[in-house]
């Protein structure tokens, strides 16, 4: 029988590695609420109660058919968006949702398991409508076709045939050094190959990958369209994701001193930060010489490299796609292809600071599932080495203790009563007054 009314759930959803931490999940501790108790109790004072986890845990569900494997990985996410909304489907159906009266549901993530959320979004049943969307430090990611493959194959050739130019010069000279006749020839060939590749070869190489990017552009396009891909790496193109929200913006919390979000930003923008940090401070003769001769080897074709690697194991995107696209976290405040009407960007780096001068909660803790020292499994898992065992029980265990300690921003965003308080806010508010929030420098 259904509801007469559509229930309220609100889902707290972890990111990368965080599976078995208890902060997203209740806990059985009042002397140390979780994350999840304090965003209930501060829903309760708005008159929301029993909606974070306990209508799922009411229709027979278990917290962890809503968690996901938290591996850093492109897969994980996709694979963890669709049993998201498999799991969401379920809660629905067991507690009489219909697509007249849905179970609404706000989808509050940290970090990457808000494009878990966005793939979910994907894929929703009618019995389940989005209600609030809310990111904790959540990196939304771009993507633009292009070979990047060509321009990091090129690279490699270039510097390959600089090395091989320069073995032989170096060869030559010594041989000239050394008064081995007939030296000179090669001296002046492999000086004349290393120029000519340098002036003309770089710069042609640049333009062969730029036209090769216009054709796999043009070729994509259509592909794309059939397939409702956008420019956003996860979720639903931003028409889409805005119907789904009824013009209720998603709400992305980010810091500017995020090193989590820092570490991506850089892996999809070294060649920046390299200009920004280093070529700037050179003086005028020496960028001139370096845009000359190196520039299209550096900007156009080696930091593709480089980004495809740390795009690889820095975003846990697979090579393929690192070959065939080229990955940017998206800038809210410069435009990017999640736009200002379907995202809110808040800095709120002065909340995770006044969050840092007080002790933790506890939150960092992870799930108890240790293995004692004379558990069975441990030592067979060393050939009965008991020594061996006893060093991975312990190992484990300082990993543990180190986590609780230490502070990133990044793991601030679940301690900080100010963000949980933003977040209520955006839960029960239809109008949020966000000069609140705004930084005390922001005036």
């Amino acid at each position: 029988m259904a509801n007469p009314e559509p229930r309220q759930l609100t889902l707290v959803i972890h990111g990368t590695f965080a599976r078995e931490m208890l902060w997203w999940r209740p806990g059985d501790d009042p002397s140390a609420p979780t994350f999840a108790d304090r965003l209930e109790a501060g829903l309760s004072a708005h008159g929301l109660a029993g909606t974070v986890w306990q209508p799922a845990i009411e229709a027979g569900l278990q917290i962890d058919d809503f968690a996901w494997s938290g591996d850093n990985t492109h897969r994980a996410r996709v694979v963890g968006g669709l049993e998201l909304a498999v799991a969401l489907s379920r809660t629905a159906k067991r507690l009489g949702a219909t697509p007249e009266v849905p179970l609404e549901v706000n989808l509050v993530a940290h970090s990457h398991g808000g494009n878990v959320c966005l793939e979910a979004l994907r894929q929703l049943a009618p019995e389940v409508r989005v209600r609030r969307l809310i990111f904790l430090g959540t990196p939304l990611i771009d993507r633009r076709r292009s070979l990047r493959v060509l321009r990091a194959s090129l690279a490699i050739f270039v510097l390959a045939f600089m090395i091989t130019a320069f073995f032989v010069l170096f060869i030559g000279l010594a041989g000239m050094v050394s008064g081995i006749e007939g030296i000179d020839a090669l001296v002046d060939i492999s000086l004349g190959a290393l120029v000519v590749m340098v002036l003309l070869g770089s710069w042609t190489f640049v333009m062969v990958a730029g036209i090769a990017d216009l054709f796999w552009q043009a070729i994509s396009w259509p592909i794309d369209q059939v397939r409702r891909r956008k420019n956003q790496l996860y979720g639903p193109p931003a028409a889409q994701l805005a119907s789904l929200l009824r013009d209720h913006p998603a709400l992305l919390v980010t810091s500017h001193f995020d090193e989590a979000d820092l570490l991506l930003q850089f892996g999809s923008r070294p060649r920046l930060l390299f200009d920004q940090m280093i070529r700037r401070r050179w003086p005028a003769a020496l960028r001139a010489l370096e845009f000359v001769f190196f520039r299209p080897f550096i900007d156009w074709m080696a930091f593709h490299l480089v980004e495809m690697i740390l795009e690889h194991y820095a975003i846990g995107l697979p090579w393929h796609l690192c070959f065939v696209n080229d990955y940017r976290c998206a800038d809210l405040d410069r435009g990017s292809s999640y736009p200002g009407t379907v995202f809110r960007r808040l800095d709120v780096t002065h909340c995770l600071e006044e969050s840092l001068r007080r002790p933790s909660p506890g939150e960092l803790r992870v799930a108890d599932r240790g293995l004692p020292d004379d558990d069975p499994e441990t030592i067979a898992r060393f050939r009965g080495d008991r020594q061996m065992a006893d060093l991975y029980v312990g190992v484990r265990q300082v990993g543990r203790t180190i986590s609780e300690q230490v502070r990133f921003l990044h793991s601030r965003y679940y301690v900080s009563e100010a963000v949980i308080e933003l977040i209520v806010s955006a839960i029960v508010d239809d109008e949020i007054d966000w000069d609140r929030w705004r930084r005390p420098n922001d005036g």
